[in-house]
């Protein structure tokens, strides 16, 4: 019988094995290893084909950056533009158009437009590949250098290594889900008190949880790499809210802000956006980051006994600061190797 149950486990290992090969060898042309003075540090995936590749600002911020080609081809990386809203940046490889006569079979990812939340998925690190689950999408997390809210996709994997953060995230059918911004520290499986060395080889690994930016704000940051000036855009409302017994509640606007020009007000009760019940002040944070510049998003309010809908029509913030929150709760710290953590509410 034991005999039979560790013949399936390698049998399902290899399995395993074969449903990464054909999606891999999809993606390869897309994929970048970054290393720091010769170590290997992170991975970054092709978005422009003018050898643009995208990374965290983890990497950004290393010293003697080179890179490593699907062929094994060594080029020399420098930093293009980071963009401190989302902890993303960008490396640009030196003497790309000789690159691109030597190399065959560079490409830019494609970017998953839409995710649903139950998609098979794998993970590219310096490590090695693994396949995981998406769990859930719209998750409302934290960038701890940001210090901003922003809509996170999560993904579990099953897996002993701890260094997943920077890691490129694919679907099964190879389109881009993003990069790993931090994760959870694996939570023990069964196998990892047991003795037994098939099961600990074969057997269930040890889960661990990551999570990178949601599709809407990785089509946004992806797109101002690509543009002229290299600079994505981000929404902002001017409008800042807290928790209270009542719901989430505005504590100022500022003065000219989309908010103000709409005619929120200080004290306003916040019931729905775009009929969406307003969970708590993260939740909306999160919400309005995922929010599409120049869209309207309307509002549900209380204001004495009254009830109105305001409409809104955010603009693109002019500096880093604008759309922090003041007061941010207690956080979960992730694990972080990068410095590019987000933390979970």
């Amino acid at each position: 019988m034991w005999l039979s149950v560790a013949s399936a486990l390698v049998l399902l290992q290899g399995q395993a094995a074969l449903q990464m090969r054909g999606p891999l060898e999809s993606v390869s042309g897309s994929l970048l290893r970054v290393s720091s003075r010769g170590k290997s540090a992170s991975m970054a995936v092709l978005i422009d084909t003018r050898g643009l590749f995208l990374t965290s600002t983890g990497v950004a911020s290393m010293p003697s950056l080179t890179g490593t080609l699907h062929d094994g081809t060594t080029v020399t990386l420098r930093v293009r533009s980071v963009d401190e809203v989302s902890q993303l940046a960008v490396l640009e490889v030196a003497g790309w158009e000789q690159v691109m006569e030597r190399v065959r079979g560079l490409q830019p990812a494609t970017l998953a437009q839409t995710l649903t939340g139950t998609e098979k998925i794998f993970a590219v690190t310096p490590q090695g590949t693994n396949l995981g689950d998406l769990a859930a999408t719209q998750r409302p997390g934290i960038l701890r250098n940001s210090q901003r809210f922003v809509p996170l996709s999560e993904i579990r994997f099953e897996s002993n290594l701890i260094q997943f953060t920077g890691g490129v995230v694919f679907t099964s059918d190879g389109r881009l889900v993003g990069i790993i911004n931090a994760t959870l520290a694996p939570l023990p499986s069964a196998n990892t008190t047991r003795g037994n060395s098939l099961l600990k080889e074969y057997g269930p690994k040890p889960l661990v949880i990551g999570y990178c930016l949601d599709q809407r704000v990785l089509s946004r940051v992806v797109t101002g790499f690509r543009s002229p000036d290299q600079t994505p855009k981000h929404p902002t409302f001017g409008l800042f809210y807290r928790n209270s017994n009542r719901g989430v509640v505005v504590d100022r606007v500022d003065a000219q802000s989309p908010a103000a020009r709409a005619g929120l007000r200080a004290n306003d009760l916040l019931l729905t956006i775009d009929d969406a019940p307003i969970r708590d002040s993260f939740w909306l944070a999160a919400q309005l980051f995922g929010s599409d510049i120049g869209v309207v998003r309307q509002f549900k309010v209380v204001r004495g006994s009254s009830t109105m809908l305001i409409a809104v029509t955010p603009i693109a913030m002019t500096r880093p600061q604008e759309g922090r929150q003041p007061h941010l709760g207690k956080a979960q710290v992730l694990h972080d190797p990068l410095g590019a953590a987000d933390s979970a509410k």
